[in-house]
């Protein structure tokens, strides 16, 4: 293939990529996975950190709940009263 019609080629992957920025970057991710074997560790340990955020924000907001239903239990005891 002559240099040109791989600038062209080269030119047109691109603008049709720029359609949608996380296909782009998905598409560059899939061919840098065996070049750049310390870019996919990185962003590998990235996807491993956002779904710990996500279980302690979870993990927080179960507490939360839980504490809240002890205490409304608690709050709501029938207590004996004597009457004379």
């Amino acid at each position: 293939m002559s240099k040109k019609k791989e600038e062209t080629r080269a030119e047109e992957e691109f603008q049709h990529d720029l359609y949608c920025p996380f296909c782009f970057f998905l598409k560059t991710v899939k061919e840098s996975k065996v070049k750049h074997s310390e870019f996919c560790n990185h962003i590998y340990n990235a996807q491993i950190e956002l779904l710990q955020a996500f279980k302690s924000l979870i993990d927080a907001r179960i507490s939360a709940l839980e504490k809240k239903k002890t205490s409304a239990s608690r709050s709501k005891k029938a207590t004996k009263i004597e009457v004379e």
